[in-house]
């Protein structure tokens, strides 16, 4: 048959995603809520030619460039979002980075001396596995994992050619990476390319100190990496060691592993357990787990095709490793299931994450290339025997899981019970309609038949097919000769599993929540003001500060209540969780108010008072606060767009679905951000020193005649502030007191002159005020980390320039050509074993 194009992997990404293609943008309530007004955040930063650092629009400020979460470094981040509008940028790079998956597979595959078809089945496979679908609302997903196959190809050229090309391609490769911001997949890529030297070891049997100097420059290729992206890991490792930690305790670090029978039905019957969300309270909460965060489905073929090619590894050496590399995988993703976790939790790396269960996307690596070595193996003249065989095993362990899966599910109360109000959008996105929810019993025991049909149907036809293939004899006798047919029914299959499965929709309508939304236009009318409510990051949209829950959940009570139909609690976890922590969690605007407003109370009503928060949006069929003098209802507010952004189109169908209610503080009620509180430190008295006090701030007392203070400037890092007092005391700016942060002060105009920062109340932003008189007040945020991981990474660029030139002349002066002489060694034998490896 021809040889392939590489570029066939291009129209297979582009029919996964069709409508971005025709111009359509990525929608979900995760990305319309809360990826999008950050990144629109970012690009108004970026075009105004800055990188921002800080964000005080969210909650009570957030040092954005140690979150990680807007990767300001990466650079296709740094292109898209200058040069696009976000929503399309956003859409763009994600269809780039699963094209950029299934290339750098393919090269991956080629790079272990894989032919045309096999390799372009390997980047297929790779970018359609199931991490890539769950995650496709998570931009960090894709940008992050699709380096780890070129990362692995790097790495292997250097251990079999000791190319010093190799080792700076590969530094380069995971500094793109870790600058792409989700260290968890960032450190996976870490620990494979460790077991990859080990195993390079293993199976060539190299002399040992050829063995150690390869294994020492793939970690000095990583110290280097870390140097080159210095100035995005340095701020997070800062905001790491500060952040709070409370909260990651074993059953946080072990939440979101894979249960053994998940894993089984995730790679045999995805659209089982993993697509309707019935099951959550029984099959997956009891479990600590979720169906997003444990999908591990290659396809049933693909699984075949590694079956086969794990038949020579008597004759081929790559078989030993892929097939031991793939094993750990699995056994990783297990997490807390397996004795393993045991150990690994107590080792650096292991212990910062949750969500063991994404290790899958290693494994997905190494299921691809032992695929793309199946696929050079249909010549076998068994091929029709082991398409009987493969269908007749599968099919048993088919239903020995669903077996397991539904008794064990059928022993939990929610098995039982139908979902709780607050999983209604989740069951109205899957497609039951308002009609189901009112009238039908919706429970996993009365819907049992409906769902293991539909569960069973794809790969129960899946195996059908595979079994009329070994039956029919001349379907395996076309395969041989047309390899081709293979891929594309590999490539239908994932493209239709990932349409039922991922958690984004395709829109053609511009996102510009600030001039659809009815509640943000209301809302916008306060410019300067927090907002308290389930919005997410949609006040961001206006130049509003939000209040929602970003903290680490109460990880015991929050698996404890989903068991009970699903229902959720102001603990629950946050809907954009990120690796790293939240420098600060006792706020219980964001944790409490947000989510449960009728337990509102005299001291959430002065904390909104000191933290300049006029505004709480309750949500539509949530409990209201009751009303007081200084809290009353502005109101309620029909919005349909926002119950679209928020929960999908399909909820506004349900009645009073899009009934909001603005409640504010009122207008004789003085609140802001700033305060100018008398204070005498000649003679304080006990308990009035806000720097001495750990407690939030003063909302069960009655402060000292608080006066506000005006924001005259607010440019993120830069915030000023003016005020006149008649008598000393202290300036309390209601934002995040961080590292980094300085301040001057100015009396009467003169210049200012440096001040120091306290912390008052645990939290905020402290500075004395000596005399009276008329003052400005100057913040600055200039952190050191940022600056340090700055000059770090620009020397370490200036250096790899310079050994790259160094190299590339050497290698000329010598009339040798660019590339490497050498050739991996483990190369694919066919129906011939491979040469000895020889000893270097």
């Amino acid at each position: 048959m021809k040889r392939p194009s590489a570029w066939l992997l291009l129209p297979i990404v582009l029919a996964w995603f069709w409508p971005a293609s025709l111009g359509a943008r990525a929608t979900s309530p995760v990305v319309d809520t809360h990826a999008l007004p950050l990144v629109g955040w970012l690009a108004d930063g970026l075009r105004e030619g800055r990188i921002p650092e800080w964000n005080s629009l969210d909650g009570i400020g957030t040092p954005a460039l140690a979150l990680s979460e807007i990767a300001p470094y990466y650079l296709p981040n740094q292109i898209a979002y200058r040069l696009l509008d976000p929503a399309q940028a956003w859409t763009l790079l994600l269809v780039l980075h699963i094209l950029a998956a299934a290339v750098f597979g393919r090269l991956c595959a080629r790079g272990f001396g894989m032919g045309q078809w096999a390799s372009l089945l390997a980047g297929v496979v790779f970018a359609g596995q199931g991490f890539f679908m769950t995650h496709a609302d998570l931009g960090w997903a894709a940008s992050t994992a699709c380096w780890l196959p070129l990362a692995t190809w790097a790495a292997w050229r250097w251990l079999e050619t000791g190319s010093p090309q190799s080792l700076l391609g590969l530094s380069a490769v995971l500094a793109f990476q870790f600058t792409a911001g989700h260290f968890q997949l960032a450190f996976m890529t870490t620990v494979t390319l460790a077991a990859l030297s080990v195993g390079h070891l293993w199976v060539t049997r190299s002399a040992w100190p050829t063995a150690v100097t390869r294994i020492g420059g793939t970690a000095i290729a990583l110290l280097f990496a870390a140097t080159l992206s210095a100035a995005q890991l340095i701020p997070s490792a800062e905001l790491a060691q500060i952040g709070d930690t409370r909260g990651r305790n074993d059953v946080f670090r072990g939440s979101h592993s894979t249960p053994p029978w998940h894993l089984v039905a995730g790679h045999l019957a995805p659209t089982l357990v993993h697509a309707d969300p019935l099951w959550l309270a029984s099959s997956w909460s009891p479990w600590q787990a979720s169906p997003t965060e444990t999908l591990g489905y290659v396809g049933l073929i693909t699984i075949g095709l590694t079956l086969l090619g794990l038949s020579t590894w008597k004759t081929d050496h790559r078989i030993r490793l892929w097939g031991g590399l793939l094993f750990l995988a699995l056994v990783l993703s297990l997490g807390r299931h397996t004795p393993l976790f045991e150990l690994s939790d107590r080792l650096p790396g292991f212990s910062w994450f949750s969500s063991p269960g994404r290790w899958s996307v290693v494994a997905g690596l190494w299921w691809s290339l032992l695929a793309g070595r199946g696929l050079e193996q249909l010549d076998s003249p068994r091929l029709a025997h082991w398409c009987r065989i493969f269908s007749l095993s599968t099919t048993l362990t088919l239903v020995v899981t669903t077996w397991a899966l539904v008794s064990t599910a059928s022993n939990t109360e929610a098995f039982y019970q139908r979902p709780g109000q607050a999983a209604h959008a989740t069951l109205i996105r899957a497609g039951y309609t308002p009609d189901d929810l009112a009238t039908r019993p919706l429970t996993p025991a009365t819907e049992l038949a409906r769902l293991l049909a539909t569960g069973l149907a794809p790969p129960v036809l899946a195996l059908a097919t595979i079994a009329f293939l070994g039956l029919a004899g001349w379907p395996t006798r076309t395969l041989r000769t047309r390899p081709g047919w293979v891929l594309l029914l590999v490539a239908l299959d994932l493209g239709a599993t990932g349409t039922l499965l991922r958690p984004i929709g395709f829109t053609w309508e511009s996102y510009a929540p600030g001039r659809s939304s009815p509640l943000l236009k209301r809302l916008a009318r306060s410019p300067g003001t927090r907002v308290v409510g389930p919005l997410g990051r949609l006040p961001m949209t206006v130049g509003l500060a939000s209040f929602d829950n970003h903290s680490i959940p109460d990880t015991t009570l929050a698996w404890q209540n989903r068991k009970h139909a699903g229902s959720l609690t102001g603990y629950d976890w946050p809907t954009d969780w990120w690796p790293v922590p939240s420098p600060s969690r006792r706020d219980t605007l964001g944790v409490h108010l947000a989510q449960r407003p009728s337990r509102l109370s005299e001291s959430d009503l002065a904390l909104m008072k000191w933290t300049g928060s006029r505004h709480l949006v309750v949500a539509p069929f949530s409990p209201q606060p009751q009303p007081t003098q200084t809290l009353r209802s502005t109101g309620p507010i029909e919005d349909s767009h926002l119950v679209r952004l928020r929960h999908g189109p399909l909820l506004a169908s349900i009645p009073n679905a899009a009934q909001y209610t603005t409640w504010a503080l009122a207008p004789k009620l003085t609140a802001a951000r700033g305060w100018f509180i008398p204070f005498d430190p000649s003679a304080p008295e006990p308990g009035t020193d806000p720097s001495l006090e750990r407690q939030l701030a003063p909302i069960r007392r009655d402060t000292a005649a608080p006066q506000p203070v005006t924001i005259s400037s607010d440019h993120g890092e830069r915030i000023g502030l003016s005020f006149h007092c008649d008598e000393p005391g202290i300036v309390v700016l209601t934002d995040q007191a961080y590292p980094g942060w300085t301040v001057s002060r100015a009396l009467n105009g003169a210049n200012p002159t440096p001040a120091r920062i306290e912390t008052a109340w645990g939290q905020w932003r402290m500075v004395r005020i000596p005399r009276a008189g008329d003052w400005t007040v100057q913040f600055k945020f200039a952190p050191a980390s940022s600056r340090l991981g700055r000059s770090i990474s620009l020397g370490a660029i200036v250096a790899w320039v310079v050994l790259v030139g160094f190299h590339w002349w050497t290698r000329q002066d010598k009339g040798e050509p660019i590339h490497s002489r050498d050739t991996p060694e483990l190369q694919s034998g066919g129906q011939h074993p491979p040469e000895p490896h020889r000893t270097r």
